[in-house]
């Protein structure tokens, strides 16, 4: 009889119980608990805090296209809730367990819900003013000869710097394994041309640096998985190497030929062992290299001296109020 009774009703045993013993004169008497109890899956305020302080990690700043008294802040354009939650992923693995992770619905609620932030948007007006030129001229059909012999220059110079650097990805390390040497005889640093992909780079991808705190989230950006590990700097970090590059240094603008050494022109830089009082360079990737004396006086046969080197800075470094003011007025443009 209690089996028919309970399966008519479609209830279960406990819940019938339950109504017995909270009645009284056949009238319900309990108090109902549906939703008093804390759902298993609710977000806990660790978890949502922790949310919070790594969205108001990045760097924000006032919108350059919004009125002066708008209270919205801009984050860099490079910048989306996705990529935010990807970053926020990588943060939470050591710091919180799995399972403390929220989802990303949960953090775009709370982006979109607790802040007032949008995402910058660059003008793309910095462009390669060679190339540029060369296709407005051409385009228009008043292409001379010496903006055509500067765009060929210039277009060889970019290809020889592509392929330097090619060959510089070819040279095999150490595959996969890290080690710290002083075996190494040469040492060697190349630039690249100023080129359209050089400039707009970072305009193409909607990248702006409006504060030096944001190039650490584009050396992180750089790689999307097993992102670079940043340590950001700070002022004690700093050392002042004036007095020692006084010391075992002298600035020099002839080569050893007695040529004038153009330094903004300077492509490639070349340091030997056998040679350190020297630095070899060149001005073009298929130059031969010269040659400057960079050492007072030579070191070589004698003892390295021991250098002390001391801190740049004592104390956090702060701008003027005048620079301040400008740069308030010049992010409140309209």
């Amino acid at each position: 009889m209690q089996e028919i009774f309970l399966t008519t009703l479609g209830i279960s045993e406990t819940f019938a119980n339950n109504a017995l013993q909270n009645q009284q004169d056949g009238v319900f008497v309990g108090e109902d608990k549906h939703g008093k109890h804390v759902p298993y899956n609710k977000t806990t305020k660790t978890a949502m805090d922790l949310v919070r302080r790594h969205i108001e990690s990045f760097p924000v700043v006032d919108g350059h296209y919004t009125r002066k008294d708008s209270n919205r802040k801009c984050l860099r354009a490079d910048l989306n809730i996705k990529r935010m939650y990807e970053l926020y992923i990588v943060q939470c693995k050591v710091q919180i367990p799995e399972e403390d992770i929220v989802s990303q619905a949960v953090f775009r609620k709370i982006f979109n819900e607790e802040y007032n932030f949008s995402f910058h948007v660059t003008k793309k007006k910095d462009q390669c003013a060679v190339s540029t030129t060369h296709h407005q001229r051409n385009n228009e059909g008043t292409l001379t000869k010496d903006i055509k012999k500067a765009y060929d220059k210039h277009q060889a110079r970019k290809i020889k710097a592509r392929e330097e650097k090619k060959k510089d990805r070819l040279i095999l390390t150490n595959q996969s394994r890290s080690s710290i040497t002083n075996s190494w005889k040469v040492v060697t640093l190349k630039w690249s041309v100023t080129t359209c992909t050089h400039q707009l780079n970072l305009p193409k991808k909607k990248t702006e640096v409006l504060v030096p705190q944001q190039w650490a989230t584009v050396m992180q950006m750089a790689r999307r998985y097993d992102p670079y590990m940043i340590v950001p700097l700070k002022y004690e970090d700093i050392y002042n190497f004036k007095d020692l590059t006084k010391k075992i240094m002298k600035f020099r603008k002839e080569d050893v030929n007695g040529k004038k050494i153009k330094w903004l022109k300077i492509r490639w830089l070349r340091y030997t062992k056998e040679n350190p009082d020297c630095i070899l360079f060149k001005y073009k990737m298929d130059d031969a290299f010269r040659e400057m004396k960079v050492a007072p006086t030579s070191t070589r046969g004698r003892a390295a001296e021991k250098n002390h080197l001391i801190k740049k800075y004592t104390s956090r470094q702060s701008i003027s109020a005048a620079n301040k003011k400008r740069l308030q007025e010049r992010n409140h443009s309209f």
